[in-house]
């Protein structure tokens, strides 16, 4: 098993090297996509800061998620902005050694959403604190083997970062003395955006008591802190079976969010399991699930679940979804 997850990891190392290879290669020429659109930066980094925790756990490195009290909108290309959360997280990571430490900050600074990854690695030397941007560098510094990088991640970053009107700066106070990389983009200004505004106030989460089930503990943590921000009260569950137990244990709920490929139990079977108990057996349940297809989702509302979303959930199209169940669409 353990050879097989090395594989994999070099596999999917060297093949985000290629993408890139072939995305810095377009913005220097100009042809590098951006589709943007309303999204909140929090939930479109949510994969990236789960890899990023795994990592860490993995190399003995603490890691720390701190966000901003409210969630933070800006008009980006979600794609886009995940691949620098992503390069900038694989850059921490990569020069932060057992017994270090990375923290992840989101806020609002006036007019700007801002993401900051600051870590107490091998830190940057003044000379290098621009050279980090550019192609083929890394500061002076090589990663460790196995590692990999060709000093692109950082090149690309800056650039799609500028194609958004934002800014992507770095500082260190030394070598040994670790880094921190600086996000802003600008905050979307909703006054053109009607629609999205109704929605968005008809379909709050204030209040709910939402029990979430998943069988990752960092996807748990990682987007229940976005329910919470969205003013959810949330009672986590980590598999199926301490989901019951948190049912029958929890005050009335209001909403159950549940993943479905799971071991042991799946998520069929546990809807199943909580429509038999009275407690549980009207409360509306949407199933969260990689698969798309009619069948999935026929399957998914024969079982017991009254509606079912892809992953990654958007926190939009939740809200949204939670609204049409309480009006009884």
């Amino acid at each position: 098993i353990k050879i097989g997850r090395t594989i994999q990891s070099c596999v999917r190392s060297q093949a985000r090297i290629i993408d890139d290879l072939m995305d810095i290669s377009r913005s220097r020429m100009g042809k590098l996509k951006i589709n943007a659109s309303a999204i909140y930066l929090e939930e479109t980094i949510i994969g990236s800061l789960a890899w990023a925790r795994e990592q860490c756990k993995a190399k003995g490195i603490a890691f720390g998620i701190d966000l901003a009290p409210e969630a933070l909108l800006i008009h980006a290309d979600p794609v886009r902005i995940e691949q620098v959360a992503m390069n900038l997280l694989t850059n921490a990571v990569k020069f932060t050694g057992a017994g270090g430490s990375i923290q992840v900050r989101t806020l609002r600074d006036g007019d700007d959403a801002v993401l900051t990854v600051s870590d107490t690695g091998r830190g940057i030397a003044s000379q290098y604190l621009t050279e980090v941007f550019e192609l083929y560098k890394q500061g002076g510094l090589q990663p460790s083997p196995g590692d990999g990088g060709m000093g692109i991640g950082l090149a690309l970053a800056r650039d799609i970062v500028s194609l958004h009107g934002g800014h992507l700066d770095d500082a260190s106070e030394g070598p040994g003395l670790g880094a921190t990389f600086t996000l802003r983009l600008p905050t979307h200004i909703r006054t053109d955006f009607g629609a999205f505004d109704a929605l968005e106030e008809s379909a709050s989460l204030q209040g709910l008591r939402i029990l979430y089930v998943d069988d990752s503990s960092d996807t748990l943590e990682s987007f229940g802190q976005l329910l919470r921000l969205e003013g959810a009260v949330v009672i986590p569950a980590l598999g199926a079976r301490e989901a019951l137990r948190q049912a029958r244990a929890a005050p009335a709920i209001d909403l159950i969010l549940s993943d479905v490929g799971m071991p042991e139990m799946d998520g069929y079977q546990l809807i199943a399991e909580l429509r038999r108990r009275p407690e549980t057996a009207s409360v509306p349940a949407i199933a969260l699930t990689g698969y798309g297809r009619p069948q999935d989702v026929q399957r998914a509302l024969t079982a017991g679940f009254n509606a079912h979303l892809d992953k990654p959930i958007a926190m939009g199209r939740l809200k949204a979804t939670v609204r049409e169940l309480r009006e009884g669409r």
